[in-house]
């Protein structure tokens, strides 16, 4: 949430927004767990992998570790944005450069391919929109929008 603030223009703490937070939280879950079929039936081994080269972090590198396609933190970091641009509209140009951001970061680093983060947008925006049906979220969308604006 903090690395959105900027964007927004807020200081985003979990203490002084306790409501997005926790919806943010449940938000990303949610649209994470939707990709997780996709992790395992593609098992795509990651840039650095694949070309033997090293990262800009090697120690966060691991031999084993084949779930490139698609991109968590993307899916993550997209599905945040979204919420983001739901609560706080006048800002969306400025939150969605960051959540996009977040997602490009990965392909510079080596972690992720450009086609990863690019599935991972696409399925944060179809869960995220598939979250827009329940009225449950949208109490909850409602809720957040209601503690932005005191």
């Amino acid at each position: 949430m903090l690395r959105f603030s900027g964007a927004i223009g807020k200081e985003l703490t979990p203490e002084r927004y306790p409501v997005l937070a926790n919806t943010i939280m449940g938000v990303m879950q949610d649209v994470r767990s939707s990709i997780q079929k996709a992790k395992k039936t593609y098992a795509r081994h990651r840039p650095y992998q694949h070309f033997n080269e090293h990262t800009p972090v090697p120690a966060d590198e691991s031999p084993t570790d084949f779930t490139s396609y698609p991109s968590g933190h993307t899916v993550r970091g997209w599905a945040a944005a979204m919420l983001l641009v739901a609560v706080f509209p006048d800002q969306a140009n400025a939150i969605l450069k960051v959540g996009y951001e977040i997602g490009q970061s990965r392909v510079i680093l080596g972690y992720h391919y450009q086609s990863d983060v690019e599935a991972a947008r696409l399925a944060a925006s179809a869960g995220f929109a598939r979250l827009c049906g329940e009225k449950k979220f949208r109490d909850a969308l409602e809720a957040c929008i209601e503690e932005a604006n005191k």
